[in-house]
């Protein structure tokens, strides 16, 4: 490299037969470049791409096929977690791929949402959306092995300069095929490594309950509520009352409301309005004043397992927070939705102090010294939280929650202290089945094996 002031000059020449591609933009010559310089073999040489394709008429109508598309997979968990059973008739033309047991799955778009998962023997014979790309190893005991490769950050980041297009990213088979995997030479002991690391990985994710399942199981241990079947709850959704009870009022959801909670709660209830210092609502901003940088204006999107996110977080300037003042939120508020997907609670961390909330979301000071932040938001996440959220909710073509109904939705009243206690149950048993001890050999395991 040559510096001449600011200017940072690369001599370095890329093959004429690497520019000779369709495409002619930034992140195909920097892929170009890179493919250059890099050792390893490539997907290629390690792998069939689509090995097994079928047509539609090869299908029969009558016939329920397993079926896997983009909403299967979880990102985050890099698993199959949702796999669907299709008549032949209702199969979607997309579905023209068919996988066996130690083929990996990596979806075509979006190549940054990482979305990689490994069939195991229970998916083997499903059909497959051809949005994704089936890799088949040559070597079946390298499987597992490719598996974390593939999801490693170093191959992410060469996906992702491939992929062609503004609005949805994609990477072509072909590009795939000269991706190099900067992998050393793999001995018997790696690759049983590899599937010991798997075994363990996929059994974790596979076995860990969800958030508000786990939050609910505390909620119970606590005896705070009566565990109720399914079917006892569908009947507090839909039920007689007597008119006498309904006291003047024609909103019988409120009724509805006491009714539930009197047969499940074991302790006081009381409305959110007498725990809470004052409700806020957010500010409605066009989307004309979107921008990449300044105040971080909050959607829905943005409330995630009972805390923030910033995924898909959009900006609005400076001025504009100022002029929606009200909509600020501080550390410690509680924000509901209350459009559309109704009732998902999260608590404002320091991160997002000052940020902007949208119009779809409440904004709740609570009373700390009655009702803690946290308590509540978990609270919001069990179904004795969201049933009363779908007994007063409104709306047709999208569903939607007045402020006086979130005003007078039920909480049971626990000392702080008693909150406190809930509140860490909830986190020690997130950490118990948290993920971060064989991330972490993973992570380390895979960098072992980088060039």
């Amino acid at each position: 490299m040559e510096k001449g002031g600011d200017v940072v000059k690369v001599n370095r020449s890329i093959p004429y037969k690497k520019i000779t591609k369709e495409d002619w933009s930034i992140n195909a010559f920097l892929a170009a470049l890179n493919s250059t310089k890099e050792h390893g073999s490539t997907i290629e040489e390690l792998m069939d791409l689509n090995p097994v394709k079928i047509k539609k008429t090869d299908l029969q109508e009558d016939t329920t096929y397993e079926y896997i598309d983009i909403s299967s997979l979880s990102t985050e968990k890099g698993i199959v977690n949702n796999i669907k059973e299709v008549k032949g008739s209702d199969l979607p033309a997309r579905a023209t791929l068919r996988v066996r047991t130690g083929d990996i799955l990596l979806s075509s778009v979006r190549p940054a949402r990482n979305a990689v998962a490994r069939i195991t023997e229970d998916l083997s014979g499903s059909l497959v959306n051809n949005t994704f790309i089936v890799l088949r190893p040559h070597n079946i005991d390298l499987s597992c092995l490719l598996y974390f490769i593939l999801r490693s950050d170093n191959v992410r980041s060469k996906l992702m300069l491939i992929a062609r297009g503004n609005a949805i990213p994609t990477i072509k088979v072909k590009d795939l095929k000269e991706i190099r995997l900067p992998i050393k030479e793999v001995t018997s002991d790696q690759q049983q490594i590899a599937k010991n690391l798997y075994s363990q990985w996929h059994k974790n994710q596979t076995s860990a309950q969800s958030l508000d399942n786990l939050i609910e199981s505390v909620f119970l241990d606590f005896d705070i509520f009566k565990s109720v079947s399914q079917e006892e709850n569908n009947r507090t959704l839909y039920s007689t009352i007597p008119y006498h009870q309904l006291n003047k009022r024609w909103d019988i959801a409120s009724r509805l409301n006491v009714m539930d909670l009197e047969n499940k709660a074991k302790v006081s209830m009381a409305s959110l309005e007498s725990l809470t210092l004052s409700f806020r609502s957010g500010a409605t901003i066009s989307k004309k004043e979107y921008q990449e940088k300044g105040t971080p204006y909050i959607g829905i999107k943005n409330i995630e397992k009972g805390t923030m996110s910033d995924q898909g977080l959009v900006y609005v300037s400076d001025e504009t927070a100022e002029e929606n003042s009200k909509a600020i939120v501080q550390p410690n508020n509680v924000l509901m939705s209350k459009v559309g997907s109704i009732g998902k609670t999260g608590v404002v961390t320091s991160d997002f102090a000052g940020a902007l909330a949208s119009q779809h979301i409440t904004i709740i000071e609570t009373d700390q010294e009655r009702l803690l932040p946290s308590y509540l938001s978990y609270f919001m996440m069990t179904q004795w939280g969201l049933t009363q959220l779908q007994q007063r909710a409104s709306g047709v073509a999208q569903k939607f929650i007045k402020l006086k109904d979130i005003k007078e939705l039920q909480v049971p009243i626990l000392s702080i202290q008693e909150q406190e206690e809930i509140i860490s149950s909830i986190k020690k048993k997130e950490s118990e089945q948290s993920d971060k001890k064989i991330e972490e050999k993973t992570k380390k395991f895979t960098e072992e094996l980088v060039i």
